[in-house]
This record gives structure tokens, sequence and C-alpha cells, in this order.
């Protein structure tokens, strides 16, 4: 539980949210993640295949 599969729109890197880097956006209070592979910001959550 609580290993979400995501999927970057820009490159199509594939992982789990634990893999991404993520950086504290002061500005707006939220948490930005970012792709491992390509640094893209377009994060999409997959499905679960069940």
């Amino acid at each position: 539980m609580g290993e979400h599969q995501k999927e970057c729109q820009e490159c199509g890197w594939r992982g789990l949210a634990a893999e991404l880097d993520e950086t504290n956006d002061d500005a707006s209070g939220q948490t930005q993640i970012f792709c491992p592979d390509c640094g893209g910001i377009d994060i999409q959550d997959l499905d679960p295949e069940e």
C-alpha cells in the first residue's frame, strides 16, 4: 500500500512515487515532483492494474 506508480507525460518514464525527485516550492506551498529521467514536471498517476 502507498506505492503509487507514476508516469512522466514528457518522456514516458514510469516508476514508483518514492523514486521521484521532490522539491518543496515555498512560493505556493506545494510539493513539486520531477521526473528522474528528463526532469519534467508533468507526472501522472497510473491506475493500479488490479
